[in-house]
């Protein structure tokens, strides 16, 4: 996902998915960032409708901790609801809306339940890169220490509303500089921990898992840092290349095709590859 990006998931998915460069990285290097659309960079104040839903064959889980009973809660679906952007907000590619979530079951605590879907108060995503790695922060709008979201429980020991808050990050399942018709988010507590993030429930360490899709208009989207570059990695004939992404081999620059499995296809082949100024 081109960005050097319950709750894009409780987000990712959210989709959504700012400010770069926190203190949550000791080596972030995003200072100004760019939302590109359709090939087109978005100008400031410009906005971009993005929606969002579970990807793979896991249900999104939070896990943690109530009334000192462990808990665990699943949801079958997430989705952006109508209002969700992107937004170029000045010199910060940015992304905000909210994240519903449905299908939710309560695991734990036993004989719990709650209500079919959960909808979060405002969000907005910040993006961060560290190398070729991107990851997006979810907290409020209104700030990392207000709430997320709030859960019910009923029906059991632990019946009551919990509070959702802090900070999750997602991981992008692409590396930067790939521009893609979907960009995909994980979450888990490895990488919510390593990005610097801090989630909790009903003031208990809590972690989010599970992975989501974002889809801007079904056009290729990206957001890449302005004022840096990133090298592009060496062509190497073991590695498989989704579509969009840049190599490098003799000193130039290549982008792989639309196709879905481009591996020891060496360039130049313009089947497999376009020419890219590096």
């Amino acid at each position: 996902m081109s960005m050097k990006r319950l709750g894009v998931a409780l987000l990712a998915s959210l989709a959504l998915t700012a400010v770069f460069a926190s203190s949550a990285f000791a080596t972030a290097t995003t200072v100004k960032s760019k939302w590109k659309s359709a090939g087109s960079v978005l100008a400031s104040g410009e906005t971009r409708a993005v929606t969002c839903s579970r990807t793979g064959s896991e249900n999104l889980v939070l896990r943690g901790t109530v009334a000192g009973l462990a808990t665990e809660i699943t949801a079958s679906a997430v989705e952006c609801p109508s209002g969700d952007v992107i937004k170029q907000e000045g010199e910060n590619a940015i992304a905000t809306g909210t994240l519903k979530f449905s299908g939710l079951t309560v695991v734990k605590p036993e004989g719990c339940k709650t209500t079919e879907t959960i909808t979060t108060k405002a969000l907005t995503a910040k993006t961060y890169m560290e190398g070729t790695t991107v990851y997006t922060r979810f907290e409020p709008t209104a700030g990392p220490t207000e709430t997320f979201a709030s859960i019910p429980l009923n029906g059991c020991a632990a019946e009551g509303s919990y509070p959702v808050k802090g900070t999750v990050f997602g991981q992008a399942s692409n590396v930067t500089g790939v521009e893609a018709k979907s960009q995909a988010l994980a979450f888990s507590a490895a990488i919510n921990s390593t990005a610097g993030g801090s989630l909790l429930l009903a003031g208990n360490a809590a972690s989010i898992t599970g992975k989501a899709n974002n889809v801007v208009g079904g056009t290729k989207f990206e957001a890449s840092e302005t004022g840096a570059s990133v090298a592009a990695p060496a062509w190497n004939s073991a590695v498989v290349y989704p579509p969009g992404v840049k190599v490098s081999k003799g000193g130039v620059c290549y982008v792989s095709t639309d196709k879905e499995v481009n591996q020891n296809h060496e360039p130049p082949n313009a089947e497999w590859w376009t020419v890219e100024e590096c």
